[in-house]
């Protein structure tokens, strides 16, 4: 591993040297301005991490490592079998973290992290990213903070056997919405015939964005919607914007009243059951509690 026997001035240093197979553990007294865009792999990010197996990990977590220098995105995640785990990311002119390039990656894991973001904060493909656009199985993202004006958590890719995501899990993030353009979803599953299947969403707390949470096209699947906090948003908390039944049951909209969850429930595709709903807020350890 890197740091067992070797010291680097930077995330990207270490990257570098090490390649593939390494555990990159980083101190509480990084600096971030020693990163270098140009070392391991694109220059579209502060830090590309192009390698796999590979696990990035504070040693203190996102209070004491910080990565404050912002150069469009800040973290690109190209490879299989990534850990990027514990630091506290400001200043996103664009994602904070970005999955893009691999095919069929599996053990992608992003955790434990701090993000606070112009733009998106974790953002798995796109469709304007063309012939990048890769491929996940089993992609978990959990127990991060994300500010954003965009995208809290967005899963999005192209349509067909080699660009998709199969069942990623979001679990247990605090999303929080820091304006209301008709883009802002805290978590966003598909756009331009992505094709994401198993998805499970899962005690999150999603507020202040303009939708809490969309299911967009037609061939997503989501296994498991439930035990979520969705808390403020401003058109919707959920929108179910694909063809075919969405279950949104056992999640916590804020309110006991019926008619006001109803009013929060919407889209343009099939129709979402929601009761029944929690009428209090959910321990999200506590797995299926009594429902309203």
């Amino acid at each position: 591993d890197a740091t067992e026997d070797d010291e680097y001035e930077s995330i990207g240093a270490a990257l570098e040297e090490e390649g593939a197979d390494t555990t990159v553990l980083v101190k509480s007294d990084y600096d971030s301005s020693n990163e270098d865009a140009d070392l391991a792999g694109s220059s579209s990010a502060l830090i590309s991490i192009v390698d796999e197996n590979v696990e990035v990990i504070s040693e203190e977590g996102p209070e004491e490592t910080q990565i404050t220098v912002s150069n469009d995105r800040i973290v690109d995640i190209e490879a299989e079998g990534v850990v990027f785990q514990g630091f506290s990311i400001t200043n996103a002119e664009q994602e904070g973290i970005f999955v893009s390039g691999a095919e069929d990656a599996e053990g992608i894991e992003i955790t434990d992290n701090k993000i606070t973001s112009s733009n998106g904060g974790i953002v798995a493909g796109a469709e304007e990213f063309g012939p990048d656009v890769g491929s996940t199985e089993g992609m978990l993202i959990a127990n991060n903070e994300i500010h954003h004006e965009r995208q809290g958590i967005a899963i999005t890719s192209r349509q067909g056997e080699e660009h998709g995501a199969e069942d990623p899990i979001i679990r247990q993030n605090t999303i929080i919405g820091t304006n209301d353009a008709p883009t802002a979803r805290g978590i966003a599953l598909g756009a331009v015939d992505a094709t994401i299947t198993g998805a499970t969403v899962e005690a999150n707390l999603v507020e202040t964005s303009l939708v809490g949470f969309q299911r967009v096209d037609d061939g997503n699947t989501v296994d498991s919607l439930t035990n979520n906090h969705f808390i403020d948003n401003d058109l919707l908390a959920v929108a179910n914007s694909a063809a075919g039944g969405l279950d949104a049951t056992k999640n916590f909209f804020g309110t006991e009243d019926r008619d006001t969850v109803e009013g929060q429930i919407g889209g343009s595709g099939g129709s979402t059951e929601f009761d029944p709903f929690a009428g209090a807020p959910i321990d999200p350890d506590a797995g299926d509690e009594e429902e309203e």
